[in-house]
């Protein structure tokens, strides 16, 4: 647990005492990193220099806005909203309509993994006694089917659980 304190704990921390300079860091991260795919181009992204500049650019967005983006990446494989190729879709209930596919990117995966190590060192260090014994995990099916391109779609918590670390998996 010391090497999350290290790697994980101590960077949160940071990013916490500092919000307004860690989110305008990354914006020009993401800025920067998409530029060049149709999305980017189309609301000249190169030329965002900062929020006001972003929010005059990109208007608000609705999944439906996003749509063709995400049907057109995954059909021909250009970045049209995203730099980095889904390695998966989250698929919704479609509780409010068809269902929608939200692209999950290797740096989303990334993320979900860092947020799940800062959670672990928290647990640990304040009941310790919680990692004793085995875990038990309720997660819906990592894949439900595939894409007529190969990308599977299904729960991003099932597709954590499979590809959790080895030393994690032990526990359950």
């Amino acid at each position: 647990m010391q090497i999350l304190r290290w790697t994980h704990w101590r960077p949160f921390v940071h990013a916490a005492k500092h919000p307004g300079q860690i989110q305008r860091a990354l914006l020009q991260q993401l800025l920067r990193r998409n530029t060049a795919t149709r999305f980017g181009r189309e609301h000249h992204l190169k030329t965002v220099r900062n929020y006001d500049d972003f929010i005059g650019a990109v208007p608000v967005q609705t999944y439906e806005t996003l749509r063709p983006y995400i049907e057109d990446q995954e059909q021909t494989g250009e970045p049209a909203l995203n730099i980095a190729q889904p390695v998966m879709y989250a698929k919704t209930s479609g509780t409010t309509g068809q269902a929608k596919l939200i692209p999950i990117l290797p740096a989303t995966l990334q993320e979900h993994k860092r947020s799940q190590a800062i959670q672990s060192y928290v647990q640990f260090t304040t009941e310790p006694r919680a990692y004793y014994g085995r875990c038990v995990a309720i997660v819906s099916p990592a894949e439900e089917g595939t894409l007529d391109t190969g990308t599977p779609y299904g729960s991003t918590s099932g597709f954590m659980y499979q590809n959790m670390p080895r030393l994690a998996k032990v526990k359950y």
